[in-house]
């Protein structure tokens, strides 16, 4: 009995000792990270009002600016005026990039699949699930590309062709709502290409419910699954242009950081060490995606073929597919065709706006 009670007594010891260390340590520190998540919230709300209140009053500055430059304004006048509009310009994109680094709305897309749950996320953290984001399509899409092969391979009928269309499925749904996410993040993430991963969803959907139909199976399977692969393959293309591009980026701030070569942060430098690696990798892209934008076209005359040819036969799967296909052909060489107008008409990169951005 003595026994035990020295045991209870060591363990009230060891108890008391446990809620000095809490009250001491933990929970101090606690209330103290309460109090920066509340006063970081207060600073973002704050941050979000001015930048409201700044682009509110950016705007009737330039319309009276325009107003000017359109009159005749010769000597003093005129470089006053291009010296306002370098300034306003100047001023217009530093708010921008804050408003970039700023949480935006979640939206309705995210509301209706999470609920109303905050998605915004510290700086660091941002920067975190960007990895994690292209790392996770690295991953799927080599799992999804093995797998086309192996229906490829396989023909007609093989259990494998209902994995590949609801992985497919499952993968363009995930990235709808991680780019969502992203977006609310200020990720500056285009337009198009969220619109193009809702519509591939869709489009797998159809798939899905069309894939054991005779009309596909005896048609349309090898030409879709060949789809399938191409632009695969694309987007693994595409993630290391995208990741070599940042990787350059980066690099290019943190040399002007730690006080690397004055040179590899002239526009000489940028030239060669920024631009031209870019420019050849992006073209070195672009057969990839014309390949993917064609095999859509092609998908669209054998769909369009097979209504024409046997319309009894033909389910409504059919016309679905096509305007998918054809809505997705047609904004895909748009929106490249204009980025490859963009990269050979633009200006090469202000290296001191690289360095902010990514230091």
């Amino acid at each position: 009995m003595t026994t035990d009670a020295s045991k209870l007594k060591k363990i009230a010891a060891d108890l008391l000792t446990l809620h000095n260390e809490y009250e001491a340590k933990l929970q101090p520190a606690f209330i103290a990270s309460l109090n920066q998540q509340k006063a970081v919230q207060k600073s973002e709300d704050f941050c979000e009002k001015q930048v409201k209140h700044f682009m509110h009053n950016i705007q009737p500055l330039r319309a009276r600016l325009n107003s000017l430059k359109s009159k005749e304004l010769v000597g003093a006048d005129s470089e006053a005026i291009n010296e306002v509009q370098n300034g306003l310009e100047e001023l217009s994109t530093a708010i921008l990039l804050i408003k970039r680094n700023l949480p935006a709305p979640a939206g309705k897309y995210l509301y209706l699949v999470l609920g109303s749950v905050r998605v915004s996320m510290p700086s660091k953290m941002k920067l975190l699930y960007k990895i994690e984001y292209e790392n996770f399509k690295l991953a799927v899409t080599w799992a999804l590309l093995l797998l086309s092969l192996v229906c490829l391979f396989r023909g007609a009928g093989t259990r494998w062709d209902p994995v590949l269309m609801f992985g497919l499925v499952w993968f363009y749904c995930t990235l709808t709502i991680r780019e969502s996410i992203l977006k609310a993040n200020g990720s500056n993430i285009s337009g198009w290409w969220r619109i193009y991963h809702f519509l591939a969803t869709g489009l797998s959907g159809v798939i899905v419910l069309w894939a054991d139909k005779p009309g596909f199976q005896n048609h349309l399977r090898t030409c879709f699954l060949a789809y399938t692969f191409v632009v695969l393959v694309a987007h693994q293309v595409q993630y290391r242009y995208q990741a070599g591009t940042l990787y350059r980026l980066q690099a290019l701030g943190n040399t002007a950081n730690e006080g690397g070569s004055p040179m590899e942060i002239s526009v000489e430098g940028v030239r060669s060490s920024v631009a031209q690696p870019m420019l050849r990798d992006f073209f070195i892209l672009m057969p990839f995606l014309y390949a993917v934008y064609l095999i859509q076209l092609l998908m669209v005359y054998l769909i369009v073929e097979q209504i024409t040819s046997d319309p009894d036969a033909v389910t409504w799967h059919a016309g679905t597919a096509a305007v998918f296909f054809g809505v997705m052909f047609v904004g895909n060489v748009f929106n490249t065709s204009m980025a490859i107008y963009s990269k050979c008409t633009s200006k090469f990169p202000d290296p001191l706006y690289l360095v902010r951005k990514f230091q």
